[in-house]
């Protein structure tokens, strides 16, 4: 798709005179559609994050107690797993604008900041070894902070509403909210139910850093941004790795 996207940019800028790149066309649409993508289902993902949270797929109408043999049907609501699917496409927008502006090499973020702070403004593109003007680096810069800032903030959204979690980890924990006598049953279960819920807290908890996204007055480093959006990703793998054994240990009792 993407070397599809290249083709039709190439043709959208030999007719406007060759002023940008295909590869810094396709960059820019990726960029802004996911943030218009991500400002616009604001409402709908706060409300699947609170659904997937809550574990509200045990409390629809009509529901009673659901017995574990019946986990592997189909639990994931439809409002929880349309987001969790749309954190996916967006974040991969993210990336694939990033990659195609080069933010993936070393030094190439350290190059634009230095530019932007030393050229002056309207530089020929091909004058600096980024081999961009000076509004094309402040343009990419804002753009990949916002890329960074939707990148940490979908990775908690995309862990939160995956059907592990929202499905089988929300079931181990309604159970024992509900039968308190478990705990005393199952000590090491209930362990590790605290453990995924520290270090959900330790390690997605932390107040997100300002970007782009917060408005155009707002000031923010987006190195800081880089740097968080890039432990947000990582996280949750060490997340999934506590549920896993959490789950194990519940279908062994």
């Amino acid at each position: 798709r993407i070397d599809r996207a290249l083709l039709l940019a190439k043709e959208f800028s030999e007719a406007a005179g060759g002023t940008e790149k295909p590869t810094q066309l396709v960059a820019r649409e990726c960029s802004h559609h996911a943030a218009l993508a991500y400002q616009d289902g604001v409402e709908s993902r706060t409300r699947g994050v609170q659904l997937a949270v809550a574990g509200s797929t045990f409390d629809l109408p009509g529901r009673i107690r659901v017995p574990p043999g019946q986990l592997a049907e189909s639990f994931w609501l439809r409002e929880v797993s349309v987001q969790h699917e749309r954190s996916i496409v967006l974040s991969r927008l993210c990336r694939a604008s990033l990659a195609l502006r080069g933010f993936e090499c070393d030094g190439h973020l350290n190059a634009l900041l230095q530019q932007s702070q030393h050229s002056p403004e309207g530089d020929s593109p091909g004058e600096s070894g980024t081999g961009l003007s000076e509004n094309m680096v402040l343009a990419d810069l804002t753009d990949a902070a916002r890329d960074y800032q939707i990148l940490g903030k979908l990775a908690v959204v995309q862990l939160q509403t995956s059907r592990v979690y929202c499905v089988l980890h929300s079931y181990i924990g309604r159970e024992f909210k509900q039968r308190p006598e478990n705990i005393g049953k199952h000590p090491v279960l209930f362990t590790l139910l605290c453990k995924a819920g520290r270090n959900f807290t330790d390690l997605l908890g932390d107040p997100d850093p300002p970007g782009p996204l917060d408005g155009a007055a707002v000031e923010y480093d987006i190195r800081k941004l880089k740097q968080w959006a890039e432990r947000r990703q990582a996280a949750p793998s060490g997340q999934m790795h506590i549920i896993a054994e959490l789950i194990s240990e519940a279908a062994t009792n």
